[in-house]
């Protein structure tokens, strides 16, 4: 699957090709989607006490800002494509977010356009212009 081309296309940018880090972490500044382009891994999502999932090649996952994430688990040929939506550009965090990063998260807009489906339906049916809770 052509993330890189898909995500370009529906105007998300800032584009990356990794994995997840195997650590704790969130964006304060950034909503953040992931494709999965090669492989499989376990990914803990929404934080400590958030949920292990399962990904694979071709799945996409999309993390508004302030969802923590990591990697439990993954193939040796895990690869991810991310990209950030338009005017937003993702900090590193790895600390409980503090008054002022969620002030960030929450003034944060919801995105122009989903990464996959574009200017209409996905996250912008369902976010409605306004910021997601966290």
């Amino acid at each position: 699957m052509a993330f890189e081309t898909l995500f370009r296309s529906n105007g998300w940018g800032r584009l990356w090709t990794n994995g997840v880090f195997d650590y704790q972490h969130y964006h304060s500044t950034a909503h953040e989607v992931l494709g999965i382009q090669k492989g499989n891994a376990s990914l803990l999502i929404g934080g400590p006490d958030g949920a292990a999932i399962t990904v694979e090649e071709g799945d996409c996952l999309l993390l508004p800002a302030g969802t923590g994430h990591m990697n439990l688990s993954c193939s040796g040929d895990f690869q991810v494509i991310g990209a950030y939506p338009p005017g937003q550009e993702a900090d590193l965090l790895t600390t409980f977010a503090s008054p002022e990063h969620l002030k960030t998260i929450l003034s944060l807009p919801a995105p122009s356009s989903d990464p996959v489906l574009g200017k209409t339906g996905g996250v912008t049916d369902l976010w409605q212009g306004k910021p997601l809770p966290t």
